[in-house]
C-alpha cells in the first residue's frame, strides 16, 4: 500500500476532458447538418421545375402570365391551331411550337366563346385531342408545344 507521503497520480488516459472539449464535436455535427440541408434545399428550389417533371411527367401546371397581358381574353368562334398558339404565346410569354402533323388543322367550336384566357384555351385544345405542354429545352428555355395526344379518338 500507498503511504501517505506517496501521492498517486491518475494515469494520462483517466484524466477529464477539458470543459467544453466533448461539445466541440457536437457543434461541429450540427453546424454541418444545418449547412448540408441548406445546400439541399438551393438545390432543390433551383431545379424544381425539371424534377416536378421527372416525378409527375404530363402532370398539368397552370400557364404562366406573361407580364403584361393582364389576363388577355378572346372570343373564339373557330380557327386554325396557329392562331390559337399565337394567342397562347401573347398571353404567356412561352414560345407556341405546334408540331407538323397538327399544324394545319382547323379546330371547329359549335358556339361563340366569350372572354376565353390561356386556360380556356388551353382546355379547348385538349377536348379536340391535342396535349399542351411546357417543355425545358436543352438550353433552359421553356417552350410551349402544342402536338396531338396518341390515345385521342378525334
Amino acid at each position: 500500500m500507498a503511504s501517505e507521503d506517496e501521492k498517486i497520480e491518475p494515469d494520462s488516459r483517466e484524466r477529464a476532458a477539458p470543459v467544453g472539449h466533448r461539445s466541440r464535436g457536437w457543434r461541429v455535427a450540427i453546424i454541418a447538418a444545418i449547412l448540408g440541408t441548406a445546400v439541399l434545399i438551393a438545390f432543390l428550389w433551383a431545379y424544381r421545375e425539371p424534377i416536378l417533371d421527372r416525378l409527375w411527367p404530363g402532370q398539368e401546371r397552370p400557364l404562366p402570365q406573361a407580364p403584361g397581358s393582364a389576363g388577355a381574353k378572346v372570343t373564339i368562334t373557330s380557327g386554325s391551331i396557329g392562331e390559337f398558339a399565337s394567342f397562347l404565346q401573347d398571353s404567356t410569354g412561352l414560345p407556341a411550337m405546334v408540331d407538323g402533323e397538327v399544324a394545319g388543322r382547323a379546330i371547329e367550336v359549335s358556339t361563340t366563346i366569350e372572354d376565353a384566357d390561356a386556360e380556356l384555351v388551353r382546355a379547348l385544345l385538349e377536348s379536340k385531342g391535342l396535349e399542351v405542354c411546357r417543355e425545358r429545352l436543352p438550353g433552359g428555355r421553356e417552350i410551349l408545344r402544342i402536338r396531338g395526344r396518341s390515345d385521342s379518338s378525334q
